[in-house]
């Protein structure tokens, strides 16, 4: 009987779903306290202000602007990377191969292997990918050569989808 080893869901991976979220509010966090700190500031000085203090809140103001910009960045990688991956996975716009993983290499950074031609690469975790991901402490499905699958896959290698295939 076949097993179903992976399938992404509507959030993906529920890790990186988890640490998306959580980066998101962490940088919302940080962005309004550093405004709110911002404006207190702005309050407190008075209209004789050196050219120092000036220039301090510019460089504030800039940092926090950079901040904001690589955060709406970020923002929109996820939602285009969710759209590419996981609403094309569910309307049907993937790859499928079918085979005998070989040439498996295992390292620190992820593995790589090849099913019937195809080559794949499954990294440590990535926080704008939601296919299929490595965590060092977590089990990988993918054990090693002469695992017959069906995988699933996104262009250029995003795994949504892996079926182990039973020895009849």
């Amino acid at each position: 009987m076949n097993k179903i080893l992976y399938e992404a869901s509507y959030i993906g991976s529920p890790k990186i779903f988890l640490m998306n979220a959580l980066g998101i509010l962490l940088g919302i966090f940080v962005m309004s306290g550093a405004v709110h700190r911002l404006e207190k500031r702005q309050d407190k000085e008075t209209e004789e202000v050196g050219f120092l203090r000036k220039m301090s809140g510019i460089q504030e103001h800039f940092i926090l602007d950079f901040l904001g910009i690589v955060l709406l960045v970020e923002i929109i990688l996820m939602i285009l990377s969710y759209n590419k991956v996981i609403l094309g996975y569910k309307k049907g716009k993937y790859f499928e191969v079918e085979g005998i993983v070989a040439d498996y290499l295992d390292n620190s950074h992820g593995y790589t292997f090849r099913v019937n031609g195809k080559n794949f690469k499954v990294s440590e975790s990535n926080f704008v990918d939601w296919g299929y991901s490595y965590w060092a402490l977590d089990k990988n499905v993918i054990t090693g050569d002469g695992q017959h699958l069906r995988i699933r896959y996104i262009p250029p290698d995003t795994i949504v989808y892996i079926e182990e295939i039973a020895d009849e």
